[in-house]
């Protein structure tokens, strides 16, 4: 009997785990977009996240299949659901940070 009620309390939390991984999953690929933009006189690809915060990683831009594989600048603009980089009047990010070629950090402000 306790084997029973332990085998059917171990299923229901691993099928609530799956449900709720696979629901955020969803949403969180759903809201990734990317956008060529030119930054600093550069043609970069720009990658906005926005599921709980609003995040943009610009990365160097190679060709239509190719980017670069680290980040070169990442900015933050606090809480998520929208894409900065759509509004007519682009909002201010709270932070930016830059990256050299290899993903080290070689500067940023921030408030």
């Amino acid at each position: 009997m306790i084997r029973t009620i332990g085998t059917i309390a171990l299923l229901a939390t691993v099928g609530f785990g799956c449900f709720w991984g696979c629901f955020i999953s969803i949403f969180y690929t759903a809201s990734i977009e990317e956008q060529m933009v030119e930054r600093d006189g550069t043609k970069m690809l720009a990658e906005v996240s926005s599921f709980l915060d609003v995040d943009v990683y610009y990365y160097d831009y190679k060709n239509w299949f190719v980017r670069s594989d680290k980040y070169r600048i990442h900015e933050w603009y606090g809480d998520g659901g929208y894409n900065p980089l759509k509004h007519e009047l682009m909002p201010e990010p709270i932070t930016v940070t830059y990256f050299d070629e290899n993903g080290n950090r070689i500067g940023g402000a921030g408030q």
